[in-house]
Parts: C-alpha cells; structure tokens; sequence
C-alpha cells in the first residue's frame, strides 16, 4: 500500500516474497499448452528473473521493449523522469507535452474524470480521447478454441498469435 503513492521508479521490487517464480508458475500453468507458449515464455522468463532489475519501472520498460520487439513497434520512448517535469495529474501531462514539443495528447477516455481539458486549451495543445475498440483474437489450449475472455495481458495475445499479435492491436 505504501507504493501506490510512488512513482514506478521509486517502486523497489522486494524478492523475499518468491513473487517471480509464482508469476512464471502462473503463466507456466494458464499458458503452456497455448500455441506459441514456446517461442516467448523463455525471453519473458528471463527479463523476469533478472535480479538485477530492482524498481518496478525498469522492469515494466524492459518487459515493454521485449514486446515491442515482437510486434515490431519503433516509437520512439522516453522515461518521463528523464523530462524533469513537475507537477501532477493533467499540470505534469502538459509539461510533459511542453518538453517534447507536442501539439496533441491522447488520453485514455478514462482519464476524462480527472483531466482538466481547459488547461490544454490554455496550452495550445488537442485533447483527444482514446475510443479503443478491442478486437476479438482466437485464445487456444492444446489447439481446443477457447471461449473469448477479453482485456487480458499482452502475454496472452503474443502466446496465443506469436509475431501475428500486431493485428489485433
């Protein structure tokens, strides 16, 4: 509960608690019949055993631009730490936009309950909201369809479609 207060980099990845070997067990037990369970799970393993990853962001970044890999994603990223920009909420978006130069954020259409859209007015920059609209992908166990459960990981779209993934994103 203490963390939820915290920036992701400020987040210390405790391992007393066995947590990595529970989370590839999990995924060991849900995914290991899936299709392609066998081309990823050992790369996802090993960015998840590495010790060395000791704050949540660094492992969140790692486990994104594994991802991004696969789905062949070259955006351009960037830490918003790297930025030095203050503030919170919508205040800390539109420095964040300042110091990157954009014209245009898109936010979660969930975000709508704290954004402060006159704020981007003031700053010349559109406020859009995200519409994203799932598409439905073929979730499989030792090559039985299963019956669609919707808004799971990335992990399930990648073990599920392999280097197809993209087209459902």
């Amino acid at each position: 509960k203490v963390n939820q207060e915290k920036n992701l980099n400020e987040c210390i990845i405790y391992d007393n608690l066995n947590w990595r070997d529970q989370h590839l067990n999990s995924m060991i037990d849900v995914y290991a019949k899936a299709p392609y369970f066998n081309n990823y799970f050992k790369d996802i393993k090993s960015i998840i055993k590495t010790k060395n990853l000791n704050n949540l962001a660094t492992l969140n970044i790692n486990l994104i631009n594994y991802f991004c890999d696969i789905l062949n994603i070259k955006t351009k990223k960037l830490k918003s730490s790297q930025l030095k920009c203050d503030g919170a909420k919508d205040i800390k978006l539109i420095a964040l936009c300042n110091e990157v130069k954009a014209k245009k954020y898109i936010a979660n259409n969930k975000s709508e309950n704290y954004i402060n859209e006159e704020n981007f007015r003031k700053n010349n920059i559109i406020l859009e909201y995200q519409n994203y609209n799932l598409k439905q992908y073929s979730q499989f166990n030792d090559k039985k369809k299963l019956k669609y459960i919707p808004y799971l990981s990335i992990i399930d779209l990648v073990f599920n479609h392999g280097n197809e993934s993209y087209k459902y994103i």
